[in-house]
């Protein structure tokens, strides 16, 4: 619409637009732009101030050192039936420091960096190769310590193993009969390493009859020490206790062996005549007596025999002596020789 509005006074709008200016005109004149300059003038360099400190951490550059694994890649296409493995590495971590802003560098950690050494188509046996680091984004890399590693290129070997069990009970009369499944494991790993495997053991557990647990297997070399950089599957079995708990006793009469030459014995009584004896069972069923030794001298006592039990058994008894023995004059014990020999 064009014109002044309807039912409104051209006189009065004029008056109404010059007020409004004179206003403005007012507002931003010099003498209020200039007043109060000295506050206005530390507000701003106060605000300038807290910027700077501020943006002082984003405009920072800093160093700071990690120590960050290595890893090693290998595209080489091994021979039929053959696969590569290495070991060694010499050292297995390195030093490496890095530019940046704080804030940037605060956040990484070494395994978040990347060292490197490439050991494609190198031949098996050792190496001795350059590291590459690559530094994360927005950082810069300013060392790395040692800048070469060492190591071994190996055939990755796999055999099977028993497991070896391992008893433990301590104090108790019985010898607990453990069993682990599986009996075998499969231990793979380069073949330098594989080779000075010389057993496949098992913590020390304590079991009651017919409990069975879990438990994690450790390859061990000639020495008993722990061989490292293996793989072993499975890597833990399953031992159960298989035997009853109670004593696999045999119970045999004893005998005194004779007496040596120039002594008689008159009259023995054992106590008990029987003793009950524990061992291999293959053992045990060959026995039918155990031979008992004393301390011959003449004269009526009381004394502890000694039981003479094959390898591997054991006498759950003791066994006492009450004996009589006599001397026999060597005069008749020649004439008795004497009427042997007499036809």
């Amino acid at each position: 619409m064009s014109g002044p509005l309807r039912g409104q006074d051209p006189n009065s709008l004029s008056q109404s637009a010059e007020a409004v200016r004179r206003w403005l005109a007012d507002q931003f004149s010099a003498g209020r732009l200039t007043q109060d300059l000295g506050a206005k003038l530390l507000a701003f360099l106060a605000a300038g101030l807290l910027w700077f400190y501020a943006s002082e951490d984003r405009r920072a550059i800093i160093e700071q050192s990690y120590d960050v694994p290595i890893s090693v890649r290998d595209d080489t296409t091994p021979a039929e039936g053959e696969t590569r493995a290495h070991s060694g590495l010499t050292p297995g971590t390195i030093k490496v420091t890095l530019s940046g802003r704080p804030g940037r560098l605060r956040e990484l950690t070494g395994d978040r960096i990347e060292a490197m050494i490439d050991i494609t188509d190198l031949p098996e046996g050792s190496f001795n190769e350059p590291i590459t680091v690559l530094p994360p984004g927005d950082t810069q890399l300013v060392s790395s310590t040692p800048d070469r590693v060492q190591g071994l290129i190996d055939t990755v070997q796999t055999l099977e193993l028993p497991v070896t069990v391992t008893v433990y009970a301590p104090g108790s009369a019985v010898m607990p009969n453990y069993q682990a499944s599986p009996a075998q494991v499969t231990v793979s790993g380069p073949s330098r390493v594989v080779n000075t495997v010389e057993q496949i053991i098992h913590p020390p557990v304590t079991l009651a009859p017919g409990e069975e647990q879990t438990v994690s297997l450790l390859a061990l070399d000639a020495e008993g020490k722990p061989v490292e950089g293996l793989n072993l599957q499975p890597a833990t079995v399953q031992l159960s206790r298989v035997d009853s708990g109670e004593l696999p006793a045999q119970r045999v009469g004893v005998e005194l062996a004779p007496p040596p030459a120039g002594l008689r014995v008159v009259s023995a009584e054992l106590s008990p005549a029987e003793v009950r004896l524990v061992g291999p069972t293959a053992a045990l069923e060959e026995l039918r007596r155990v031979v008992g030794v004393i301390d011959y001298r003449a004269g009526e006592y009381q004394t502890e025999v000694q039981l003479l039990t094959p390898a591997g058994v054991e006498a759950l008894d003791r066994v006492t002596a009450t004996v009589r023995i006599e001397a026999v004059p060597a005069a008749t014990a020649s004439e008795a020789d004497a009427s042997l020999d007499t036809p």
